[in-house]
């Protein structure tokens, strides 16, 4: 059960569905791999409630961000398919 990784401080007085979206997020934004991670517009759009957590499971976490629907950074910057990021360019 996510729940059970909340800090205990919190007490009662909290939403559980707020702290288990965050601790969704949280596992989201520390993938092993960077490219399965999301933006911080996603990031933002997760906490505004402007949209919907992808589902994870154990596989997801462990696979590549294809699984999870986050593959589509370079049109998110309104970079075209064919430039390099700073990724590429540092690798």
């Amino acid at each position: 059960n996510i729940l059970d990784a909340k800090d205990p401080n919190l007490g009662s007085g909290y939403e559980e569905s707020e702290v288990e979206m965050v601790l969704k997020l949280g596992l989201l934004c520390s993938h092993s791999d960077p490219n399965a991670r999301p933006t911080m517009r996603q990031v933002l759009n997760y906490l505004n409630g402007n949209a919907m957590l992808p589902d994870l499971s154990p596989l997801d976490l462990g696979g590549n961000g294809m699984t999870l629907g986050i593959h589509h950074r370079v049109s998110e910057l309104g970079m075209s398919n064919g430039g390099s990021s700073m990724v590429d360019s540092i690798l």
